[in-house]
């Protein structure tokens, strides 16, 4: 399978420039977050996941951790993020941000199908738009939904006009 293969590959050249010592230096985003806003780690930093975090979304726990402590560093008072899905990195912000943060979440409407589109999407899209569940998700499940404005519209045919400057956090899952 020439997929599995292209991604072995990838992965052990990334592996090798790594261990060589070559290409970017790895850099903690969340000191540097702090560092860049000449903030300082506070003992009651804590970074708030929701206790279910296991779904058929492919965001890793590591990843969770990372936008929450992100999340906690920035203090955004608006979030956007692209690709809501079943609500879980939703709720990572909204746990994570200040109780006045609003957080807008864009998915494609209920009901979609991938045979209305034109342009094909890739396989692991395709899976996805068939797995999620818009009336359940992480966001309502805990009471979140006066903080999360869910937006329903095809990101390649969403006009960004109005948020344009306010959003002090982005996401693109």
């Amino acid at each position: 399978d020439w997929d599995l293969a292209r991604s072995f590959l990838s992965t052990s050249a990334r592996h090798y420039d790594e261990l060589m010592g070559l290409g970017l230096q790895d850099k903690d985003p969340v000191s540097y977050i702090y560092d860049r806003n000449g903030n300082n780690y506070a003992v009651e930093d804590r970074v708030v996941l929701p206790a279910s975090y296991q779904d058929d979304s492919g965001t890793r726990l590591d990843e969770m951790l990372i936008l929450g402590a992100a999340t906690r560093a920035l203090k955004p008072n608006r979030v956007f993020e692209i690709g809501t899905y079943n609500g879980r990195t939703t709720s990572i912000f909204a746990l994570n941000a200040p109780e006045t943060a609003t957080v807008f979440t864009l998915d494609l409407p209920p009901g979609t199908t991938v045979e209305e589109h034109e342009d094909p999407y890739i396989d692991t899209d395709i899976d996805l738009v068939k797995g999620r569940k818009t009336t359940t998700n992480f966001i309502t499940d805990l009471n979140l939904t006066d903080r999360c404005k869910q937006l329903y519209c095809d990101s390649m045919e969403f006009d960004p006009t109005p948020y344009r400057g306010s959003i002090d956090l982005g996401f693109i899952d």
